[in-house]
């Protein structure tokens, strides 16, 4: 029965949650592919609502919650509870880590003063009937790398990242390493000088250069006082030629000269009286 559980998984399962999303467990996806682990002990019995126990891969225990569901869809299977199937080997299914305080278990009341790492389970379906723990699974939480892990998620200020940021460090030399080797250069110090001197002039703009090895022109600063006089000059040699004029004005000036003009025309056809 102990062949049913091939390799182990969850340790580095953890470690790889831990490197991808850190301290932000909710990030995580729910995993929804079936584990095979062994039911070794039973935290709490109370089916109405979640049930609390401890399952290993045969190399690691770690606790779960299995969720009311969970534990519902599987009495309507198997015909039988499920906290009467100690020593069980089941598929999980649909869970995630998850960070909280665990009920002490062993006819004990409460849950433990500190956080713990553990599983949320949406789906528990059954193998096979045991009766003995297979080999000495450890706690997970003994491993080096989950216990740092757990121990930053119990600090404050990001300290679950500590596995994340620890595998950014390491595949930063290997991008660098997979970078293509800089061809080396062959020529001395002064060929590479007048290399990059023509470099340069050949990404300068045509209209900036005045000639084969030539420095850009530079442009002669503007006097705005030359450039007011000019533009204002013939203004001043005759300002009232450009001087507007009302229409009222135009009129009378109009009126005036028609007014002449009948002057002078009654005096010439006036008859003379004698």
């Amino acid at each position: 029965m102990a062949d049913s559980i091939p390799d182990p998984w969850i340790c580095d399962y953890l470690i790889d949650v831990a490197e991808k999303y850190g301290g932000q467990l909710y990030n995580a996806p729910i995993y929804d592919k079936r584990k095979r682990v062994q039911v070794t002990e039973f935290l709490t019995f109370h089916e109405d609502s979640y049930i609390w126990a401890w399952v290993s891969d045969k190399s690691h225990c770690i606790p779960v919650r299995i969720s009311r569901e969970a534990v519902e869809d599987f009495s309507g299977r198997c015909g039988r509870a499920v906290v009467d199937c100690r020593f069980a080997v089941v598929f999980i299914k649909n869970f995630r880590p998850m960070f909280a305080p665990r009920p002490l278990g062993a006819n004990q009341r409460g849950n433990t003063p500190i956080s713990h790492i553990a599983l949320d389970v949406g789906n528990v379906k059954l193998v096979g009937l045991g009766g003995h723990v297979f080999c000495d699974p450890k706690d997970v939480e003994s491993d080096a790398s989950v216990k740092k892990w757990v121990l930053g998620l119990r600090e404050d200020g990001g300290g679950g990242n500590v596995l994340k940021l620890e595998k950014q460090e390491q595949q930063a030399p290997e991008i660098v390493q997979a970078l293509p080797p800089q061809r080396p250069s062959s020529l001395t110090s002064h060929e590479q000088q007048g290399a990059q001197a023509l470099e340069a002039a050949a990404v300068l703009p045509k209209a900036a250069m005045g000639g084969v090895n030539s420095i850009p022109l530079q442009s002669k600063p503007i006097d705005f006082k030359r450039e007011h006089s000019k533009r204002w000059r013939v203004y001043e040699v005759d300002r009232w030629k450009f001087a507007y004029k009302s229409t009222q004005e135009a009129a009378a000036a109009s009126m005036s000269c028609i007014s002449v003009y009948r002057l002078v025309c009654n005096i010439q056809w006036s008859p003379v009286q004698t």
